[in-house]
């Protein structure tokens, strides 16, 4: 399923205009696409961004469907050769552990193997943690709480933002955050190489951006809002 995230438009009428793919179900999509849309905003590029399942993005930005992915880990590019990195980093991805267990003890990805593991469908850094491991790929963010609660799994891996909200949205009172941070993942924007010409262009506003502290304004202006999500619960 396609739906459109939001869309950036530069004032000047002859602005160039791309479409970008990326992950559906994720809060720190928000964050990237308010990064990424502002710094092509500097380069006179509107931008257009659109969610898809995991692996229907890469598929539809390595094949060219799309003029690149708003978001991935570094070295997807080995994986799918027709995207160029940018080399600056637009966000940072936080994950933890989630059990039923207040008094789980870990210590990295090799302490779980005697768990069984929800994991994220189609997230690589999850994949790639858990390879070998008891590990199941879950469709949502909701179903993975859902199973945990249901004691299907023993333990889940999700991104600290969306964990946060999908807690207090489910009015979780069971489920505890384990410490410490098992994955923190710098994430970086992907062109398809028909735009190699744009990449030093889009990587210079970025460079900006970080230099000049917007960025990580952006990122704390984000935190705060799942936060303040988080604490709100729905009325009966």
């Amino acid at each position: 399923m396609l739906c459109t995230l939001f869309a950036l438009t530069p004032t000047q009428a002859s602005a160039k205009h791309l479409t970008l793919s990326t992950l559906e179900g994720l809060s720190i999509t928000e964050l990237c696409g308010q990064v990424v849309s502002e710094a092509y905003s500097k380069i006179d590029v509107n931008v257009r961004i659109n969610l898809y399942p995991a692996k229907r993005s890469l598929s539809v930005s390595n094949g060219g469907d799309v003029d690149g992915e708003l978001m991935r880990i570094a070295n997807a590019e080995k994986k799918y050769p027709n995207l160029i990195r940018i080399p600056t980093s637009i966000c940072s991805m936080s994950s933890r552990v989630y059990s039923k267990n207040p008094n789980l003890n870990l210590e990295d990805w090799n302490s779980l193997k005697p768990y069984r593991i929800g994991i994220h469908r189609g997230h690589l850094y999850a994949l790639n943690g858990t390879q070998g491991m008891q590990a199941i790929q879950i469709n949502s963010n909701e179903s993975m709480f859902k199973m945990l609660d249901a004691d299907r799994v023993d333990v889940i891996v999700a991104h600290v933002p969306d964990a946060t909200r999908t807690i207090g949205q489910m009015r979780l009172k069971n489920v505890y955050p384990v410490s410490p941070i098992i994955s923190d993942v710098k994430l970086y924007h992907y062109l398809h190489k028909k735009h190699q010409d744009l990449v030093p262009q889009i990587d210079t506003a970025l460079q900006e951006m970080e230099q000049n502290g917007r960025i990580a304004q952006l990122a704390e202006e984000f935190l705060k809002s799942v936060e303040q999500l988080a604490v709100r619960r729905p009325s009966h």
